[in-house]
């Protein structure tokens, strides 16, 4: 058997502890480094983008202002201000009082009640053919948009026969806005 001899001194032996220590750390140091410079790479790519996008929106932002104003913009108001300009326009009625009467034909308009939305009438007939002509007459009117029958009654002294009939009509506002004063003319 060969004895084990170690002829180096014990110094040298903890110098090759000692590199392996600093080296260790030294591959930390680098892999931390590494990271920080793709974490930079990626923070610049990211904020690169960023920025285009803010020059996009910027852009847009400017062809929309621009596009408001050729096309008149209303000023700055107040939702407040815009809520009281909103009430104070007026819808006309005379117009819906006027087709309501162009329709009855054999029929009266007894009573007439509009809230802005809609308008509930009541109308006397004297055959119940004239009621339904009168609802034909309603559903096809570009005016109403919903033709609802609340009832009919029957009314007389015996000899003649009165049919009370009550109506909630919808309003096709537009019909009223754009068209309801030109049919007169």
């Amino acid at each position: 058997m060969i004895p084990e001899i170690n002829l180096l001194p014990a110094y040298e032996q903890e110098d090759n502890r000692a590199a392996i220590l600093w080296g260790s750390v030294f591959l930390v140091w680098l892999l931390l480094l590494a990271f920080v410079i793709i974490q930079l790479i990626v923070a610049n790519s990211e904020k690169d983008m960023l920025e285009l996008r803010i020059t996009n929106l910027q852009t847009e932002k400017a062809t929309l202002e621009k596009a408001l104003e050729e096309k008149g913009g209303a000023p700055n108001l107040s939702i407040g201000d815009t809520v009281k300009i909103a009430e104070s326009l007026k819808i006309p009625t005379t117009p819906i009082l006027g087709e309501i009467n162009g329709l009855l034909g054999n029929g009266a308009l007894s009573t007439y009640s509009f809230n802005g939305q809609e308008v509930s009438i009541q109308t006397s007939f004297q055959t119940l053919v004239d009621v339904a002509a009168f609802i034909e007459k309603l559903n096809q009117h570009e005016l109403f948009s919903r033709v609802s029958v609340n009832s009919i009654a029957e009314a007389g002294d015996g000899e003649t026969e009165i049919y009370i009939a009550g109506f909630k009509l919808g309003i096709n506002r537009h019909w009223l806005l754009d068209d309801g004063g030109e049919n007169d003319e």
